[in-house]
Order: C-alpha cells, then sequence, then structure tokens
C-alpha cells in the first residue's frame, strides 16, 4: 500500500473515531455494490456502537430487495423542524405571526388585501432539519447525484465533515466547491 493510501485511510480512520452519529447517503438509483457497501459500512459501524443512519432520495429498485438490510434505507433522514409548504403568489402575504392558544401552537399567515387567503387543502407538510457528525458518501461522483437529501439538507453537507467513496473516473474537486468541509476519496 502507497503512502497516498495510508493517509487517506488515517484521515478516514480519524474522522469516524471522532463521529458518533453517521449519516451515509446513497445516490439516485445506486448500483447494488454501493447499497451493499452503504449496509456493511451501517452494520460495521453498529458493532462499534456508533448511531448510522442509510439514506437515498429515491424508493430502493426491486434489484436490491436481496440485500440484507435493505429495508433500513431510508428516504427520510431530517425531522427536526417541521415544514408547511404551500402555493406562494409574490408580494402577496402582509405579515406571519403565531400564537399560542389552549396548549397549541397556530401559524398565523395574513394575506395583503386583494390577494385571497391560503387554501387549507393547497398545504402540504414535511420534515427536515438532519443531524450527523459524519456525512459519507457511497457511489455519488457529484453532490447532485444525492437528490433531494442533498438539496433539502444542504446546510448539513456545508457545515458537517463529508467523505465522498466513489469509483467513477470523475476525479475533479466537484465536492469542494459545493460543500467546503468535504474530503474526497477516490477508490478503484
Amino acid at each position: 500500500m502507497n503512502n497516498n493510501n495510508n493517509s487517506i485511510i488515517s484521515k478516514i480512520s480519524a474522522l469516524l473515531g471522532k463521529s458518533n452519529d453517521i449519516l451515509i447517503v446513497l445516490p439516485i438509483q445506486p448500483t447494488v455494490d454501493a447499497a451493499a457497501a452503504a449496509l456493511s459500512f451501517s452494520l460495521s459501524l453498529s458493532k462499534s456502537q456508533k448511531q448510522s443512519t442509510v439514506a437515498c432520495s429515491e424508493p430502493i429498485t426491486v434489484g436490491l430487495n436481496r440485500l440484507v438490510g435493505v429495508n433500513k434505507i431510508t428516504d427520510k433522514i431530517g425531522s427536526r423542524n417541521l415544514i408547511a409548504s404551500f402555493d406562494y403568489i409574490e408580494d402577496s402575504i402582509e405579515k406571519v405571526s403565531y400564537s399560542i392558544s389552549e396548549g397549541k401552537f397556530n401559524l398565523v399567515i395574513k394575506p395583503k388585501e386583494g390577494f385571497p387567503p391560503m387554501d387549507t387543502e393547497k398545504v402540504s407538510y414535511s420534515y427536515s432539519g438532519a443531524t450527523a457528525d459524519l456525512l459519507i458518501s457511497i457511489g455519488a461522483p457529484r453532490p447532485e447525484n444525492l437528490g433531494k437529501i442533498f438539496h433539502n439538507e444542504r446546510k448539513l453537507f456545508d457545515e458537517q465533515e463529508t467523505i465522498n467513496i466513489d469509483t467513477s473516473s470523475i476525479k475533479q474537486p466537484i465536492w469542494q466547491k459545493q460543500s467546503c468541509r468535504s474530503q474526497e476519496f477516490f477508490f478503484k
């Protein structure tokens, strides 16, 4: 093993050693190899008393169902922040406020004069706000390949160390351009 590989292994080992909550992210439509690597890595981390989550933006395809633990791959990683989404007409909101009444939190959205009130039938709810000490991407040559997980949790990717393990021939520093805390490791 050459010195460069020793250096890479030392860096990964140091990052893993100081991390307790690790998010392993797969690209959209991961290969069998990437999914198997993520699941086996997650199992290895649990044996070391580390918390880990394996996530993929899209549902896993039937072709991967033969992998042990495939049911543990989730597309929902953030559950700290409730997001209420609705269609928005520019400059149509006068004021957003809240009140607490009878143990209920009430979000109040007041439309500007001349605009219709919000349609309660068109409000959708979701969560964001994942937490992790370390992010590991397996099989994604670019952050965009991670889909909505990368886009919805951009702050997490910007703030936490990210290891990108990828075997593609793309060796440009794409991750550094998009996530300042990224470390790239390419293995052939």
